[in-house]
């Protein structure tokens, strides 16, 4: 037939068959589904039937009190009945039936079961407890045992609850982010701070230095003598004794001169000076600054 030589309509298509991998037959495809069926909108189905959600049967705790309190006057009026029977005086029947109640209401207090079998309150209450030790044996959180039927397929929610998420993952970023820019200026600024004063203590000690060497020079130019001064007690017991290391000393290398030193050193020139002051009473004086 000619829809088995042409695959064509209107001169647009194949004009033969051959080399297709077709017999030519052209089919409507059963699998194509359109861009309106792939979209489900039966959550609103769901939304508009449940409502607000199922209604959950809860136990009514004052109906559950009332049957505990019925349940003791009955074994109160049971008591009394046999104690009639006995012959027992009225007083003491009275001073018996206190004495049950407050045994039978602590009982109840103390064994605040689930109740009768064929009450609804009680299998509410039954129910409520299965479910919750279900709940924490699956590790469920309580908001998410709380969800309404469907809410997993109401896109609308679920678009909330993740623009919800990320905007707060986002500001938590946020506020991570300032808390790292905030230390980072504080630990900058103590750096700061550290190479300042160490500056200003590094420069501290060069002019105390210059000033030290100035003043003997100015000695030794006079032909003052100078005797360095006395070597601290920690200091004494520095040379004392063999070293322990084979190599020899080195020559020409020291310890570093510390702030001590230049102040001990500059301590002796201003004592010389004062001798040499008052042996020849000489008006200039000498002093630190």
């Amino acid at each position: 037939s000619r829809a088995r030589r042409t695959m064509s309509y209107n001169g647009i298509g194949l004009q033969t068959t051959r080399g297709s991998g077709t017999n030519g037959y052209v089919q409507t495809n059963k699998f194509h589904r359109s861009a309106s069926r792939l979209q489900r909108t039966e959550w609103r189905d769901l939304k508009d039937i449940h409502g607000a959600g199922p209604k959950s049967n809860k136990p009514n705790e004052e109906i559950l009190a009332h049957q505990r309190k019925r349940e003791i006057e009955v074994k109160l009026a049971q008591l009394e009945d046999d104690l009639e029977e006995k012959g027992v005086d009225a007083e003491e029947i009275t001073e018996r039936l206190k004495e049950a109640r407050v045994k039978f209401e602590r009982e109840a207090e103390r064994k605040s079961g689930p109740g009768p079998a064929d009450d609804t309150h009680a299998i509410a209450r039954r129910k409520a407890e299965k479910m919750e030790s279900l709940r924490r044996a699956f590790g469920i959180t309580r908001e998410h045992a709380e969800e309404r039927e469907g809410e997993a397929f109401d896109q609308d929610l679920q678009a909330k609850i993740r623009d919800q998420k990320r905007a707060d993952r986002e500001e938590e970023m946020r506020q991570r982010e300032e808390r790292r820019v905030k230390e980072q200026r504080r630990r900058e600024k103590e750096r700061k701070r550290a190479e300042k004063e160490r500056k200003e203590a590094e420069k501290v000690r060069k002019k105390e230095e210059k000033r030290a060497l100035k003043e003997r020079a100015r000695m030794e130019k006079a032909g003052i003598k100078f005797d360095p001064p006395e070597r601290r007690d920690d200091d004494r017991g520095r040379g004392r004794g063999r070293s322990r290391s084979r190599s020899p000393p080195e020559r020409g290398r020291g310890r570093p001169r510390t702030q001590e030193d230049l102040d001990a050193e500059m301590d002796g020139y201003m004592a010389v000076a004062r001798k040499v002051q008052n042996r020849g009473g000489g008006s200039r004086s000498f002093s630190r600054s």
